[in-house]
């Protein structure tokens, strides 16, 4: 499921918690200001607590996990139904942002029709609003303008009534409310909360206006005005919903002194924040557990190649010996990175590595087994390059990870993942990239074509893409932004082909 999707619902059903929480805590409170203040902040907090990502729950990895097993056909087909899920989810996506627009689009147009109206109508302006004679039959308000029929009188407890709407600016609520609804269109709590939004706005204006003409006067005006004409949604409509207001008007005020309900958000949000802002994040754990009560490490057998010249034949002959060494568990993070979806996958790999006492004392040489030197390395090799710009040579010492090659940048080589300083990046990354012959001679081709591809992966923005091979093998500083280059970013390498047949291991640096 794509993140955006897995963020949407989180959102939603925190939504749905906060709302179940207003529904029966807090519904039947005559707080109308508190509640609007919870309305505003729940959905600050629905959208912001499923952001929220707090690494609280550790995960210890000891499994090992080999990046080197072969492609089977389970994993053809995997792969395969992988890329189905990606279209399916490619058209869901479409179609949330189709529906999305929609709701935006018809936001828009409610505002425009509203903009029309104040444009064509009869407008008198007062010191606190500007009154709109139309020829609809609705009174209602919409920021600064209060909108009335041309052949009605207004009157003054409707004004006291919408004045409350107009100074305290209830149309950025209403806003606000289709916002969310257009991003949680598929939540029928949106629209449920709308209305509430709605609804409390005006038994805040009530509230005001009853306390100016008494509450049975405004109640009995009320109960004068209801009307089946429908409402607008955008805006503060009189006419909405008045036998709920005047039901709330006949409420008694001793509900004041249960005001203590409104914090039982506190422990609610730690809850939420609990279930949807906690994490799990992986840890590697050390070894701790002894092979024997004698000594502190496993063992493991290694197997050598030995040459055994016999005499009686004159030829020589090839003997496997096996021999048992103690061992100490080691752990690698390797990092993958998908160049169709641009994203990294981070795997711990657990090896063993033999250790053996030197010369019978208590010092110890760790040293690779042979299958991790298929993988990590072919020994080492003394480079020296020549900077024909600054007619320089500078010799490094080469770790090989391949038997014959080494990939070569500017005058640095790579091999696996490493981790460099931004200075250090900035001396090679638009220099020449080549692949150089390390092997034996007569073991390895010489290099007659290289080609690979360049990803470069910030920390914000999108990756950038190169190919390159022997006649196209540097990258121009027009087209790598300074932007790109600072501590997070990561240079993928892949792809690496020698003589259009021959696969390199990939190289990733990381710029810290």
């Amino acid at each position: 499921m794509p993140i955006l999707f897995t963020y949407l619902l989180e959102a939603s059903a925190c939504l749905i918690i906060f709302y179940a929480f207003y529904y029966f805590i807090l519904k039947n409170l005559i707080s109308f200001e508190y509640n609007r203040f919870y309305f505003l902040l729940i959905y600050f907090l629905s959208f912001l607590i499923p952001a929220v990502s707090l690494k609280v729950f550790p995960i210890f990895i000891e499994q090992v996990k080999s990046s080197s097993i072969p492609e089977t056909e389970s994993q053809v087909a995997n792969e395969n139904n992988t890329l189905m899920q990606l279209d399916i989810s490619s058209l869901l996506m479409i179609g949330y942002y189709f529906i999305v627009a929609l709701f935006i689009i018809r936001l828009f147009l409610s505002i425009w029709n509203i903009i029309n109206q104040v444009k064509v109508g009869n407008k008198t302006k007062t010191p606190d609003f500007t009154l709109v004679r139309h020829d609809n039959n609705l009174t209602f308000s919409f920021f600064k303008y209060l909108f009335a029929p041309k052949s009605q009188k207004i009157d003054d407890k409707v004004i006291a009534h919408e004045l409350v709407h107009i100074k305290q600016w209830h149309s950025l609520d209403i806003i606000l409310a289709e916002l969310v609804k257009a991003v949680l269109w598929f939540n029928p709590i949106a629209y449920v909360l709308q209305n509430q939004i709605k609804l409390n706005h005006e038994f805040i204006c009530d509230a005001s206006a009853a306390q100016k003409y008494s509450p049975y006067y405004y109640a009995k005006f009320l109960s004068e005005s209801i009307s089946t004409n429908q409402a607008v949604s955008l805006v503060s409509n009189f006419s909405f919903k008045i036998k709920s207001r005047i039901t709330m008007l006949e409420k008694s005020e001793h509900q004041e002194k249960n005001k203590w309900r409104y914090l039982l958000i506190i422990p609610m949000i730690g809850l939420l924040t609990f279930f949807f802002s906690c994490d799990h994040y992986i840890v590697q754990k050390e070894s701790t557990t002894a092979q024997t009560e004698d000594s502190p490490y496993k063992t493991m057998t290694i197997a050598d190649t030995v040459l055994i010249f016999n005499p009686d034949t004159g030829e020589e002959e090839t003997q496997i010996v096996k021999r048992t060494v103690d061992a100490v568990e080691r752990f690698d993070t390797t990092v993958i990175f998908d160049s169709d979806t641009y994203e990294e996958t981070v795997e711990v790999v657990k090896t063993l590595v033999p250790i053996e006492k030197l010369d019978g004392k208590n010092e110890y040489d760790v040293h690779l087994s042979q299958s991790q030197k298929e993988v990590k390395t072919y020994g080492v090799d003394t480079l020296t390059v020549f900077d024909s710009e600054t007619y320089e040579e500078t010799v490094s010492i080469v770790n090989r990870s391949n038997p014959c090659y080494t990939f070569l940048w500017g005058s640095f080589s790579f091999a696996g993942t490493t981790e460099m300083r931004l200075e250090t990046i900035q001396k090679f990354i638009f220099g020449k990239a080549s692949i150089f012959t390390a092997g034996r001679r007569g073991e390895c081709d010489e290099v007659a074509s290289y080609s690979f591809r360049a990803v470069v992966v910030p920390t914000e923005g999108d990756p950038k893409v190169w190919m390159m091979n022997q006649e196209n093998s540097k990258i121009l500083r027009e087209d790598l932004p300074q932007a790109y280059l600072k501590s997070g970013t990561k240079i993928f390498i892949e792809d690496i082909l020698v003589n259009s047949d021959y696969e390199i291991p990939s190289v990733v640096i990381k710029i810290r």
